[in-house]
Parts: C-alpha cells; sequence; structure tokens
C-alpha cells in the first residue's frame, strides 16, 4: 500500500474518530474542510523524516502524519473566512463557510487542531533496533517528496 493511500485512510479513521464527538452539523463541515483533496504534502513530508532518521512507518506514524493534516486543514478553513480571506472557492469547490456559513466553519475548524480523541496514545514503532539519527543532509527528506511536487 502506497503512503498516499495509507495517509487517506489515517485521515478518514481520524475524522471517523473526531465525527463520533461532533455535533453532525460540525462533523459534516470538518469532513468538508479536509476531504477537499489536496497534494497532502505535509503528512508525506512527516512520514518521510521519520523513515529518514531510521523509524519505520506504521499506523501510529501514519496517524501523526493525518494529525499533520488536520491541523493544515484547519488553517484552510479559517484562512478563507471573510474575516480573514474572504475566498469563496478553493481548487475549484466552494469553501466551507459559503456552504455551510462561518460559524459553523470557524467551530469546525477549531475542533480540527485538537483531532479526535484520545490524543495519539500508541508508541511510535521502533527504529528496528537502530537508534534514530539526524538526516544525512538538509536536504535528504526532499528527495522523498510527493510525486509531482
Amino acid at each position: 500500500m502506497s503512503d498516499r493511500t495509507r495517509i487517506e485512510s489515517a485521515i478518514e479513521r481520524a475524522l471517523g474518530d473526531l465525527t463520533q464527538v461532533l455535533p453532525p452539523p460540525l462533523a459534516e463541515v470538518a469532513w468538508t474542510g479536509v476531504a477537499s483533496g489536496g497534494k497532502r504534502l505535509r503528512p508525506m513530508l512527516t512520514v518521510a523524516a521519520y523513515e529518514e532518521v531510521g523509524g519505520a512507518p506504521a499506523e501510529p506514524v501514519y496517524d501523526l502524519a493525518a494529525s499533520v493534516e488536520l491541523i493544515h486543514a484547519y488553517s484552510l478553513m479559517h484562512d478563507d473566512l471573510p474575516c480573514m480571506d474572504d475566498a469563496p472557492l478553493r481548487r475549484g469547490v466552494p469553501t466551507p463557510h459559503v456552504v455551510h456559513g462561518v460559524a459553523s466553519t470557524a467551530l469546525a475548524g477549531a475542533a480540527l487542531i485538537t483531532g479526535p480523541p484520545p490524543a495519539p496514545t500508541r508508541p511510535l514503532p521502533p527504529s528496528e533496533g537502530r537508534p534514530l539519527k539526524p538526516p544525512a543532509s538538509p536536504s535528504a527528506c526532499w528527495k522523498r517528496r510527493a510525486p509531482g511536487e
């Protein structure tokens, strides 16, 4: 399974958990804000950085990467609000505040900051007996970037 597929699965799990504690109208806004697509560059870099320092990717690493994407989605949702950029479209699709209203978008975006409860408690997987190491160079992680970037 590709990193992109594993990241999308982790994002879906996180949103599923989050919708269990949000009122249905806010859960729908959160889904709209996160599921609107995108390159998922930030979570891919999170996984790549973890691998670069010797970590072995596993579900908790992808869950961590999904949380980075949720925080990014929050920032986009809030940035598009009328009090900021007042953007009616993102990636050619109406923004959450246009579809669901400003107040709902502000609240759903804020819920993405903390993510689904409980906070990740599973330890990251061991580095297969190797100590985690610093990257060989500052640009080492960029060699593993998302295709097309």
